[in-house]
């Protein structure tokens, strides 16, 4: 499995998953097309530290093979 499509493959998942709160979607290339190596994330503050209700945003990118070969351990 390529680099590629083990990140649709996830992105499958998440939205068959849909957890609450939680959002990860591709970023856009210049030409409209989606980019898989670069991810526009938020994660759902808990309500035990005082975060219930903010999202913190995340952004994340994979580089090469190796670093998803890293990833996928």
């Amino acid at each position: 499995m390529s680099a590629l499509e083990r990140l649709q493959a996830e992105r499958k998942a998440l939205l068959k998953e849909k957890p609450l709160g939680f959002f990860a979607k591709p970023k856009k290339n210049i030409d409209g097309t989606k980019n898989y190596f670069e991810w526009e994330c938020g994660i759902p503050g808990k309500e035990s530290v005082g975060m219930n209700g903010c999202t913190k945003p995340l952004c994340d990118a994979y580089r090469n093979a190796v670093t998803m070969a890293r990833w996928a351990l």
